[in-house]
């Protein structure tokens, strides 16, 4: 187990990639789990709603199955399925987790509407970390190069934070 979280540490770092991950259905369950044990705890120190953080969850979840079911079917290696989804998840997981620290320094922001420097900063970092570990994840599972795994990776946020903002948000 310390072994497989490690690997995902280091994937997360752009040292390692999905194929350092065996090919289980059972790591993909094991990425999922932590996954959610890291929104768990991000439920507990921010001003998100549960209800927020399980649609956010749900549908992160959704969309890079789909991206990678896609994506990996496109290029013809439907094989690295497992082992990307699990890059994939468990290094959002490290990520999430890396950021906790950081945030109970700086404490969250009192009214969400208004975000200071330090919270914009944080998520300006995490967003970018995220996005470069994902790009560097295609980009080894599928091939790709670094442009187009950049911008499969930032498309992909786009479209997450679209869809999210577009069912947690109460029309006018």
């Amino acid at each position: 187990m310390g072994a497989i979280l490690l690997r995902f540490v280091e994937i997360a770092l752009l040292r390692k990639g999905p194929q350092d991950l065996p090919a289980l259905g059972f790591l993909v369950a094991l990425a999922l789990g932590l996954h959610l044990l890291v929104s768990f705890v991000w439920v507990q120190i921010s001003p998100e709603t549960l209800y927020e953080a399980a649609v956010g969850e749900v549908l992160n979840v959704a969309l890079l199955y789909l991206l990678v079911w896609g994506l990996l079917r496109f290029v013809g290696q439907p094989s690295r399925f497992n082992a990307t989804l699990s890059a994939l998840l468990g290094s959002e997981a490290v990520i999430s987790a890396a950021a906790v620290p950081a945030v109970l320094l700086i404490g969250m922001p009192q009214d969400p509407e208004h975000i200071g420097t330090p919270h914009m900063l944080l998520i300006v970092a995490t967003a970018v970390w995220n996005i470069t570990v994902m790009a560097h994840i295609l980009r080894l599972a599928a091939g790709l190069s670094r442009l187009v795994a950049v911008a499969i990776a930032v498309a992909f946020a786009l479209t997450y934070i679209r869809l999210f903002l577009g069912v947690v948000t109460v029309p006018a």
